[in-house]
């Protein structure tokens, strides 16, 4: 499937989200598209570490929306 392809939606952001997302797209000579991908990425990258090594670190995963005692 390329981009094209990729479905599309409008999101509404509080305008103090959407400044920190203009200059982070722009330090990393990005689009704001592209940082919105990489930060949602981010975030899913380690929600999926944090719900697959739990008995490694000795902690129950904290519930979605939630810091765990390690930031996460």
């Amino acid at each position: 499937m390329s981009q094209a392809d990729w479905p599309r939606f409008m999101l509404r952001l509080p305008p103090d989200l959407k400044g920190w997302v203009d200059v982070e797209a722009e330090r990393n000579g990005a689009s704001i598209n592209s940082e919105i991908i990489r930060s949602v990425r981010e975030r899913m990258e380690r929600t999926e570490r944090s719900v697959k090594s739990p008995e490694i670190s000795g902690e129950k995963p904290a519930p979605a929306g939630e810091i765990s005692a390690n930031g996460g």
